[in-house]
């Protein structure tokens, strides 16, 4: 497996972007809009591979202050789930995160997987609410 920055634009980018409408958005009921995809190209996208083809597992990094980064759009392919890739880009994240000067990372997290993201230090901040039809709420530490 490798863990690595993809170009916004590129053909993997955009391979990363059909990966989060299959995994995020369809089994929701959503697709992929323009709106969502808005400001990606002042964003980091990270992403897990087989053979620099496969797309097994992604995240995308946005700066919210100068020294605070936002990690979202976190998806492994669910049969893949479990297997240290989430771990991986977790830690390629962080270390990317840290390597640009930021003190802070903050998420809105999935109910269903704050305990992934608490073994990483990260603590809930307030109650649980619905976004994008599903129960999150925000996580944070300090890196």
């Amino acid at each position: 497996m490798i863990v690595k920055e993809i170009v916004y634009g590129s053909d993997l980018y955009l391979l990363s972007v059909a990966f989060r409408e299959e995994i995020l958005r369809i089994p929701q009921g959503l697709v992929m809009s323009e709106k969502d995809l808005e400001n990606e190209n002042f964003q980091t996208h990270i992403a897990a591979l087989d053979d620099e083809k496969n797309i097994m597992g992604t995240v995308v990094l946005k700066y919210i202050a100068p020294k605070q980064m936002k990690l979202r759009q976190m998806a492994i392919y669910p049969a893949l789930q479990g297997t240290g890739i989430g771990c991986n880009l977790m830690n390629f994240a962080e270390d990317f995160a840290k390597n640009a000067g930021c003190e802070r990372m903050e998420m809105t997290a999935r109910v269903s997987a704050q305990d992934f993201y608490k073994k990483f230090g990260y603590e809930t901040v307030g109650e649980p609410f619905k976004e994008v039809r599903i129960n999150v709420t925000k996580m944070e530490r300090q890196l």
